[in-house]
């Protein structure tokens, strides 16, 4: 799973990797502890096929649904039912610099950051609810296998696009394009590094939480 992002990019960030308006992009505080039930930029193609960035709440809210589901596997989304109209019409990224996942075994309960090996801004897969009566858009991060990379520290991963796929990946109803960019991402793109336990706390925030410590340097105080 993801249940973590950092999202540590200002408006002209998101709008260079998106190709888009910086005005368009809604005013967000930066933030290196993005947790579930909070909100981000989540940005789909709107009715006229423009890239289309507004905050959604994360966490994926249908009526029918007493589940609030944070994720969504790639390998059933297109046919489960809570979520098969939101993968034909409502995908869309969110611009992340970096995820969360927590270790097993002799790193059991120890989080490690992932970023892209090349420094790029991560472009994680997701699927929107619509806003409603006021509330806003809620969503869920797509995940898959894990890489090489992620491996050792989780079997499951967040679905990361390339820049190419955006086009593709965000046209309202052509869902079987759509979902051939669901893939894990190839060995060797991301980096991974240990971060102190305090990331563990969702109130806690700044961006010392995404730099690296040893072992010995995990403690929560």
């Amino acid at each position: 799973m993801c249940g973590r992002v950092v999202a540590d990019l200002d408006a002209e960030g998101i709008a260079e990797v998106l190709s888009i308006d910086p005005a368009s992009v809604p005013p967000m505080r930066l933030r290196w502890n993005v947790a579930p039930g909070t909100e981000v930029i989540f940005t789909r193609a709107d009715d006229n096929g423009a890239r289309a960035p507004e905050l959604a709440l994360w966490g994926f809210d249908e009526p029918e649904s007493s589940r609030k589901p944070i994720n969504a596997r790639a390998e059933s989304v297109a046919t489960l039912p809570l979520f098969r109209s939101a993968f034909v019409e409502r995908r869309g990224v969110v611009v992340a610099t970096g995820f969360y996942e927590w270790g097993h075994g002799e790193d059991a309960g120890e989080p490690f950051l992932f970023r892209r090996a090349d420094d790029q801004p991560l472009l994680l897969a997701a699927i929107a609810t619509p806003a409603r009566g006021g509330a806003p858009a809620t969503f869920c991060l797509l995940t898959t296998a894990a890489s090489a990379d992620v491996a050792p520290t989780h079997h499951r991963m967040p679905v990361v696009l390339e820049r190419d796929d955006l086009e593709p990946w965000m046209r309202r109803g052509d869902a079987s394009a759509a979902a051939g960019l669901l893939r894990t991402l190839p060995d060797g793109r991301l980096s991974r590094r240990r971060v102190s336990r305090r990331v563990n706390d969702a109130r806690v925030d700044g961006p010392e939480l995404v730099r690296p410590v040893e072992r010995a340097q995990l403690s929560l105080f």
